[in-house]
């Protein structure tokens, strides 16, 4: 029988949480949570060796990318760190205590995305600053097809990760309200999902490719660079959520005893709102910035000729 204090009360409001594991949602976060500190953490590993090689890399070719490049390691590092340790909490939560981790899940899954965007926007702009060199028309042409290949497959991988981390949360609501959440969820959801992927989309694809931006501005310096304070916004937006969501969470799970079954849903939206705003706006300045930078990158740095007289 479920749990309630009052008679009359609907059902869903207190869930049972000794008899079954979380019976209304299909995905069992516990037995997962192993799995994704894991991969969090493999994750932060690459990041890691990305960080070491721009910071040994001594070279001062290509300096336009080296500074948004680190601010994008540095927040997915930070980021895919506290997600391995949160979902390493929620491994040792009880099956039963449904509440508790899929409260944690929301915050840890706001983690994950936010950081594999950032090493992904971070590994794009590294392919960019080793890219091949050269004048030659065959050069510029397969350079070409490379930026639309960086292009489409970091807009894809921005959409799939805000995807499944707002499925994700609202299956976490669905823990706190029960059936009743479509009443709520599904309109907020496809709202989200429109705006924010519109934006992303209108953003993304507003490109010509007959004209470059580099001609129009200096070179990147730190704040005075709009697409690099784009990204400085992005990654501010992914340290302090990760680390009030981690503080947050870790204490949480220590100090709040029990199922939290007789906790109102009210904490449970608010948790999931926070795990997937706060995520999806650091995504947004990140991909603003990351394709503001690959729509702007500097021609092939050449030697010049020594058989041609220098210019009067």
């Amino acid at each position: 029988m479920p749990v309630g204090c009052c008679e009359g009360r609907a059902k869903w409001v207190f869930v049972n949480l000794s008899s079954s594991e979380c019976p209304d949602t299909a995905f069992q976060a516990v037995p997962a949570a192993t799995s994704y500190s894991t991969l969090a953490g493999l994750i932060t590993g690459f990041v890691f060796t990305g960080i070491i090689l721009l910071i040994a890399d001594r070279r001062q070719v290509e300096n336009f990318f080296r500074l948004p490049t680190l601010i994008q390691f540095f927040a997915g590092f930070v980021s895919l760190g506290f997600s391995a340790y949160v979902f390493g909490l929620i491994s040792g939560e009880a099956p039963q205590a449904c509440r508790r981790a899929w409260t944690a899940v929301a915050a840890a899954s706001g983690m994950l995305a936010v950081g594999v965007i950032a090493a992904v926007g971070g590994i794009v702009l590294l392919a960019i600053a080793y890219r091949p060199t050269g004048e030659t028309d065959r050069i510029k042409t397969q350079l070409g097809m490379f930026r639309r290949l960086l292009r489409t497959s970091y807009i894809l991988t921005a959409f799939i990760c805000a995807a499944l981390l707002v499925g994700r949360n609202i299956e976490a609501t669905w823990v706190w309200f029960g059936k009743d959440l479509w009443k709520i969820a599904v309109p907020l959801a496809m709202g989200l999902l429109v705006l924010g992927f519109g934006a992303i989309t209108v953003r993304a694809w507003r490109y010509d490719s007959s004209t470059s931006r580099h001609h129009d501005r200096a070179p990147l310096a730190g704040s005075g660079d709009p697409d690099c304070q784009h990204l400085l916004t992005g990654a501010m937006i992914t340290v302090l959520y990760t680390l009030i969501a981690a503080l947050l969470v870790g204490t949480a799970l220590s100090l709040v005893n029990g199922d939290w079954g007789r906790a109102g849903p009210a904490w449970g939206l608010a948790a999931t709102i926070a795990g997937t705003a706060a995520p999806l706006a650091a995504i947004w300045w990140f991909v603003r910035g990351v394709l503001g930078l690959v729509d702007a990158w500097p021609p092939p740095t050449t030697s010049p000729d020594p058989n041609k007289a220098p210019a009067d």
